[in-house]
């Protein structure tokens, strides 16, 4: 028996992802005002107008709850006048509620200041539209651009121009002794540019298929004394013919372009006297043991028709299994 294997060789297949739209966007200036008391003991004795210079810290915190048909909750800080960030998330199609909650926090860098921060606070709510289901990334960026600060009580002061660190320079209003409880009044107000959206991150895209090349079916070739010429003592037919259909083959993700198939064998239990053919409707060829041309064409092909013919078949072959793998290769001429 002969036996004719014939092996599919595939090609890899990718995908990207990349950002298709943007809802939600808001970008807003909010002035942030906000007043307040506190108090600190005095570290040393303080003479009338001495002035002391505080430098403040500044840190950013914003809250984000969305309430929807999907409700999720993000929580981001910064330890500078700026704030930026961004999580993915994924979202059913809705209206949905989004709140945002702003606090800037200007942190005395002096240890007996320690505790009395000043903090400004704003909630901003709007309405956003999801218009479809998907993955999404929630994309923020906070900047505080100004602030401003009056200063009053035991020590007055006033902050009229920004800059960082902020440095604001206090001047006592009267005399106090080490140990003394200072009360102070403040009023102050910072600036923030804030810039949130939801990026809708667009599904992967189908990916476009690589040229390939694809094959069905095989040949079994059964042969017996039936095959004899004349009969007892006769030789064996010397050609064989398979189907003119008896494989199929498939070239995909041509897209256009030219292309040619190689072929070529390998073989598993085989005999140098055994001749193997492939051929199309336009051409033979013998397959060797290494790689020829076998046809060229353009574009995708369906069911392109393979038919094998085997020569060299005779008595003196020793009874047995022979058999041999063809390998179909295709590449861009």
């Amino acid at each position: 028996m002969q036996w004719l294997a014939v092996v599919v060789m595939a090609g890899l297949i990718s995908a990207v992802s990349s950002v298709k739209a943007t809802q939600g966007e808001n970008t807003l200036t909010r002035i942030i005002s906000e007043g307040g008391a506190g108090s600190f003991v005095a570290p040393l004795d303080i003479a009338k107008g001495m002035e002391l210079r505080v430098g403040f810290g500044l840190k950013i915190n914003l809250d984000i709850q969305i309430d929807g048909p999907v409700s999720r909750f993000s929580q981001l800080t910064s330890s500078a006048g700026r704030l930026t960030g961004n999580e993915k998330m994924t979202l059913e199609a809705g209206e949905y509620r989004l709140i945002e909650s702003y606090e800037v926090i200007a942190f005395s860098q002096i240890s007996y200041f320690k505790g009395y921060d000043l903090r400004a606070r704003e909630e901003i709510e709007r309405e956003v539209t999801i218009s479809a289901k998907g993955a999404y990334e929630l994309r923020v960026d906070v900047r505080l651009i100004d602030a401003a600060a009056t200063i009053s009580g035991g020590f007055e002061g006033e902050l009229t121009s920004f800059s960082e660190p902020l440095e604001l320079t206090l001047t006592a209003v009267e005399d106090f002794d080490q140990g003394d409880v200072i009360e102070f009044k403040g009023e102050y107000k910072v600036v923030l540019q804030s810039k949130t959206a939801l990026a809708w991150l667009e599904p992967p895209k189908p990916p476009e298929p690589e040229l390939a090349v694809e094959v069905d079916g095989d040949w079994d070739l059964v042969i017996n004394r039936t095959d004899l010429k004349g009969g007892p003592g006769s030789d064996l037919n010397n050609v064989y013919k398979s189907d003119p259909k008896q494989v199929l083959m498939h070239i995909t993700g041509a897209k256009g372009c030219r292309w040619e198939v190689d072929v070529w064998k390998e073989d598993n239990e085989w005999l140098p006297q055994l001749a193997l053919y492939v051929r199309t409707t336009s051409k033979e060829l013998k397959i060797a043991n290494n790689a020829q041309r076998f046809f060229s064409g353009k574009a995708t092909k369906k069911n392109i028709e393979l038919q094998f013919k085997l020569k060299g078949v005779s008595v003196e072959i020793p009874p047995g299994v022979y058999s041999t793998t063809i390998y179909y290769t295709v590449k861009e001429e």
